[in-house]
């Protein structure tokens, strides 16, 4: 009876907007077995799968849905996603591309300059993000951009660059965690433990379990055993930005 997998697959779309992803799963298998070829409900399936850090089944349910229709970017977005939390990077900017030939959409651009900095292809990154500059209107978005830009600047060791990026984001978003933590990095790498201190603290302030990201960055490599930064990371922040 079609009518009868139509509203399971609503019930598994309500499901899935609950972010009962588990219970959008079970009903949207159950659509599946009454209609293998419902491809709305592959990608809704696909959908709920990449919520719960499936990526392998989320990957299977996107590609048949690409198979047997004309893809959107919507689409190839999200199979872009997956491939990137599998560190898939050059399949991942494959897709990115395909999504942004359909609609030059700013988190498109966003994910697809994140690709080519994991892939330390930076003049691609930042001929990107000079495209996500034009699109970004909000003053968040023009503080992200930048804030990526900053960290391209930082992985080339252009210091002074990305410092300069940094303080811009946070002229757009002046609570900014992201800029705050950058800052920190930065100053963690130059070895100046009083400004990474500075930076670092503002962070958790905002953010406070940005603590255990700090603990187990790299760039805070330096001062892992420094009663200091230990007195920081590991106590309890309570603060709101």
């Amino acid at each position: 009876n079609p009518h009868n997998f139509m509203l399971l697959h609503y019930i598994g779309m309500i499901h899935t907007h609950q972010q009962h992803y588990e219970s959008a799963i079970e009903v949207f298998q159950k659509v599946l077995k009454l209609n293998s070829q419902h491809f709305n409900t592959h990608y809704h399936l696909g959908v709920a799968f990449a919520n719960q850090s499936e990526h392998e089944k989320a990957l299977e349910h996107f590609l048949l849905v690409v198979n047997a229709t004309e893809p959107t970017a919507d689409l190839y977005q999200k199979i872009g996603i997956v491939y990137f939390n599998q560190h898939q990077f050059h399949q991942a900017a494959e897709v990115f591309e395909k999504a942004v030939q359909q609609n030059p959409a700013l988190d498109t651009f966003y994910y697809l300059a994140l690709v080519y900095i994991e892939l330390k292809e930076f003049s691609k990154a930042r001929h990107i993000l000079a495209q996500s500059e034009e699109l970004a209107a909000q003053p968040e978005e023009k503080s992200d951009v930048l804030i990526l830009s900053g960290l391209i600047s930082a992985i080339q060791h252009a210091f002074e660059q990305a410092e300069t990026l940094y303080h811009q984001a946070l002229d757009y978003t002046p609570q900014n965690a992201k800029a705050f933590y950058n800052l920190a990095c930065l100053e963690a790498l130059q070895n100046h433990k009083v400004e990474m201190l500075q930076w670092l603290l503002k962070a958790i302030e905002c953010t406070p379990e940005i603590a255990q990201q700090a603990i187990h960055d790299p760039d805070f490599a330096t001062f892992q055993d420094d009663p200091d930064f230990l007195v920081l990371t590991q106590k309890e922040c309570v603060g709101s930005c």
